[in-house]
């Protein structure tokens, strides 16, 4: 079982270098953005990684690639708008977040019981999640330059497909453990959807802490349920 929080120095360090860099995300500090951004996802992953040491396997070590993939989508994305501030970084960036959602991905596909979860006892419910994938790029296609519409489609299926596969975890883990990672994954997916509409689409209303919230909050949220759902057995991880 994991101790409270305030137990945690790693957890508290996340969480204050996060709001940190939420001040700096509203005060426009460039050089406190370029301190804390690229120490959040390392603080959390090095967290995951002594919580769960004693559970080696592949659940374990796709979610630590997880974790430090976005490390690298962070660094590079910040590029963007601070430091170099070249355009080339976004596809950089979105790349490094690709291969962390599939890191997700494989994650969820590999706890046991695949064939127990939600998805795959109702199939049809792929249609709504396709759904969403087809609205957010008939939404946005026109503002999207030609040379990364396929790289975003590509990126908002491996959203799509995160967000699937955490959902199939439903019925194969404890359902306290299900809702906090199935929440985390779908404040990822707002605050990925944030900035696509923010870049491609019309402004949104305080984008820059809307999308660091959302998606801090969908980090934390991720890994300490999926920490929580490693240290219980799989036989009793179930209702």
């Amino acid at each position: 079982m994991l101790q409270p929080l305030y137990r945690h120095p790693l957890l508290i360090a996340y969480l204050v270098l996060s709001l940190l860099h939420l001040i700096g995300e509203q005060i426009a500090a460039e050089m406190l953005i370029l301190i804390t951004k690229p120490l959040l996802l390392p603080l959390l992953a090095l967290w995951f990684w002594q919580q769960t040491k004693e559970h080696a396997g592949a659940v374990r070590t796709f979610l630590i690639l997880g974790l430090l993939f976005s490390c690298g989508g962070d660094t590079l994305l910040m590029f963007v708008e601070h430091g170099p501030k070249q355009e080339n970084f976004f596809l950089l960036g979105l790349g490094s977040f690709l291969i962390a959602q599939l890191c997700y991905v494989v994650a969820f596909v590999k706890y046991p019981r695949l064939g127990e979860g939600l998805v795959a006892k109702f199939p049809f419910l792929v249609l709504l999640f396709l759904g969403y994938w087809y609205w957010v790029l008939d939404s946005l296609w026109g503002g999207i330059p030609a040379p990364m519409r396929l790289p975003v489609a590509i990126y908002a299926l491996a959203i799509v497909a995160m967000a699937l596969m955490a959902l199939n975890l439903s019925g194969r883990i404890a359902s306290n453990f299900f809702w906090g990672i199935f929440g985390g994954v779908a404040l990822f997916v707002l605050s990925d959807t944030l900035i696509a509409f923010n870049k491609f689409g019309n402004p949104v209303p305080y984008a820059r802490l809307s999308i660091m919230i959302t998606y801090l909050a969908a980090q934390l949220l991720i890994a300490w349920n999926a920490a929580r759902m490693l240290l219980m057995p799989a036989k009793e991880n179930a209702d």
